[in-house]
Formats: structure tokens, sequence, C-alpha cells
């Protein structure tokens, strides 16, 4: 994805993109709640890290944190009826506070001691995807959380992608029910804090959403959770994915209440070794992608979220092992994918893109009036050379590069994108 910009040249060859095109472009229309107040600007874009006590904090601007993986789960924190250690919990709320960063806390994984079925397999261990075998156990739990960190911590999530059976065993009707023990407690508990629905995951989330809702689980949530994972495809399926779950937030009566997608990633090849894609749960032969690609696809999918109305999304993970930006296992950057997260903070953040498919490219317009600026990318190999209206002077690339084209976009050597268009 870094650019040689000495070997760029222009086309005869020209697709018009230029303000008579724009009608024809298929605008996916934001929901009322896609839009983001300027002093939260950075809440949009999350990340998950698990190690921040070992590994470098990012170097770019983020204002959401979901501590899943993070050593803070119910089975970490409490081994033994009646005593809790918040030790590690403590220290990634202070860490949070010093940085400016929001917290949302995901309750689950049952100790063995807790669990209703403690020999069952589970991806935390055995007992870990049963629900909890006494209800007083999860209220304590809830409880114990809310009680210490009322007003640091803002955002509670209830489980963890329960339409998995490695992380939940039970039926919709008994996780319904954990999901209302919870919030009764924590509105009780800190008023301001937020409930957040259940983070069903993928395609088959998306399959079996009218079944959960159908419980009335709605009814006790502030947030609408979903993990927008694309099934190793490219992120524009992310179009079809949330049209899909708003169909089903519609048919529910749920419709107006805001989204957040609290889990997405692909994998990214390591610094100078193998990914293994099942050390994360996903199939052995599932595709790894190189550091420019998994940039590519980083970019594309905040875009396209922010346009369709998604307040947040956080990033899965950081200093993961097989889908990280900073590569755990060899203590280094995978720059690219790094830079990736750079351009999201400068490029998004501000009012609802909007964002649609021409022929044979995407564009999502930013700015109020639409004139502020534009991102345009291909999903197939290379973008065609573009033509843009004349008012549109510089293209800039995921690294930062800017060049002054004078409105003919030499496309034919800058691979798939983004690019941003800008004055």
């Amino acid at each position: 994805m870094s650019l040689s910009w000495s070997r760029f040249f222009f086309s005869v060859v020209l697709i018009a993109v230029s303000s008579s095109l724009y009608p024809l472009i298929c605008v996916a229309q934001p929901a009322p709640s896609g839009q983001v107040s300027s002093d939260q600007k950075n809440l949009f874009l999350g990340l998950h890290i698990h190690r921040a006590d070992k590994s470098p904090w990012p170097d770019f601007k983020f204002g959401a944190w979901r501590l899943w993986d993070a050593g803070v789960s119910w089975r970490n924190m409490q081994r033994q009826k009646g005593e809790f250690d918040f030790v590690r919990l403590d220290s990634w709320v202070r860490l949070a506070e010093k940085k400016g960063i929001e917290l949302t806390y995901v309750f689950g994984v049952p100790p063995i001691w807790a669990s209703s079925r403690p020999s069952e397999a589970g991806a935390y261990g055995p007992g870990s995807a049963a629900e909890p075998a006494n209800m007083d156990d999860w209220r304590q739990y809830v409880r114990a959380v809310v009680s210490r960190y009322r007003g640091r911590i803002k955002n509670y999530e209830i489980w963890n992608e329960p339409n998995w059976k490695n992380f939940y065993t039970g039926s919709w009707p008994q996780l319904a029910t954990l999901v209302h023990e919870a919030a009764l407690v924590v509105k009780e508990v800190d008023p301001a804090a937020r409930i957040i629905l259940p983070g069903l995951a993928s395609e088959h989330g998306l399959s079996v959403m009218d079944d959960f809702l159908r419980t009335g689980v709605g009814r006790d949530v502030d947030i609408i959770s979903y993990h927008f994972y694309t099934g190793h495809r490219a992120p524009e399926v992310l179009f079809g994915m949330v049209d899909k779950l708003r169909s089903s937030l519609r048919a529910a009566g749920l419709e107006n209440k805001p989204i957040w997608n609290t889990e997405f990633g692909w994998l990214v090849e390591g610094r100078g070794r193998a990914i293994n894609p099942s050390a994360v749960g996903f199939d052995s032969k599932a595709p790894v992608y190189s550091d420019e690609t998994a940039a590519s696809y980083i970019v594309r999918a905040f875009a396209i979220l922010a346009g369709l109305g998604i307040e947040r999304s956080y990033y899965y993970a950081w200093d993961n092992e097989s889908m990280g930006i900073f590569d755990a296992k060899t203590g280094q950057l995978k720059p690219v994918s790094n830079a990736a997260f750079h351009a999201i903070g400068r490029w998004l953040g501000g009012p609802t893109p909007q964002c649609g498919k021409g022929d044979g490219f995407y564009l999502c317009r930013l700015g109020s009036s639409g004139t502020a600026g534009a991102l345009v990318w291909s999903d197939r190999a290379a973008l065609s050379p573009i033509a843009l209206k004349k008012d549109w002077r510089l293209i800039e690339d995921i690294n930062g590069h800017v060049l002054d084209f004078n409105g003919t976009v030499p496309v034919s050597t800058l691979g798939v994108g983004p690019y941003l268009l800008r004055k």
C-alpha cells in the first residue's frame, strides 16, 4: 500500500465521477443514531487490548476499549465463591482514565464452581459456556463489579457471542433472564450505565437473531450489539449484513436503538512468522491476509459501518496473536495495518458518511455538505482510472502520502485503496 509517486501517470481511459454522477450512486441511508457528537469524535473507533501491561499503547487516537480477553472475566476474578480479585481490572480502569478512554465491560464466563454444567467443554475451560447454576451468584457478581466501578465503567455488555456453542450452551430464554437480572442490578447501582445486548456474531448470528429477540430481551438493553465478522470475505458484505440486522430489529420494535459493532476483525499475517487461524477459533484453512490487504479491509469496514449508522466499532484486537496490529509473538508492529487506524482517525469521526457503489468502485462522501472530502476504493484488484470534478485537487493514501492530481486520479498503479479525495 506504500506508494511510489514517481510511478504515477495519467490515463486516457476515464470513468466520470463528477457531481453529475452522485445521484446515480446507491447511497446507504444512515440511521438516526449514526451522528457522532464533536466531543466524542474518537468513540466511534474502539479496540480490544489483551495485555495493556505488556503491549505498547497504540500510537493513534481511539476512544473506546472493550474488555474481552483481557483477563477480567468472571472466571478470572472470582475463582472461589465469595472472593473477588479486582487487581487486574483496577489496573485497566486506572489506565483507561489516564488515557481518556471509555470502557465496556463484558459480563460472562462463569467459574467452574458457579457453572450449571461444570464439566462441559467451553472456550475458556470446563463449564465456561454454561449459564450460572444459581441466579444469586450471577447477581452478586454483577453487583460487585458495578458497585466498585460506578461512574467509571460506562457500558456493560451481557455475555459474548452466545450463538456459538463454545461460548454459550444455554437457551435463549435463559440468556434473556440473565440480561434482565443484570440490567436490574446495574440500573439500581449505577443508573447512568448502559446495558448492551449480547453480541451475536457473523452470518450465523443473523440467522438466529429473530429467535433471540422474540424473548423480549431488547426491552432490557440500551444498545444493540453485533459482531460484524464477515466470514473472511471482503468488507463490502457489511452492507447486506447490516440490512439483515436492521430487518430483525424492526420486526422486534427495536429499530430506534443505537447499534454498536462490539467485535470484528481479520487474520493478519505475522511479522516474519506464520499465523495459525485455529489459535483464535477459526478453521485451520481460513485465509490469512497480508498487512496491506488487512489495512484496506479495516478502513473500508469502518467507513461502511459509519455510513450505515453504526455508532462505534471495536477492532479485535490490538495485540492478538493472529489478528493483531501489534504482533505479540515478535514484538513488532504491522506497519500498514497500524497506518490504517491513523487514516481512520484522520478521515472519519465527523458527520455520518454517505457510502454507496458506482461502476466498479465504492465512494463515501464525507462532510455535512458532501464536499469536505470523499473516500474511494474498489473491491477488485485495482481501481480503474477515474476523472473527478475539477475542485477535487488532492488524493491521500492510507500512509498519509498526498498527491496534487489536478482533477484526474492516476490510479492505475494505486491498488484497491481506499484513498481520500480532498480540496
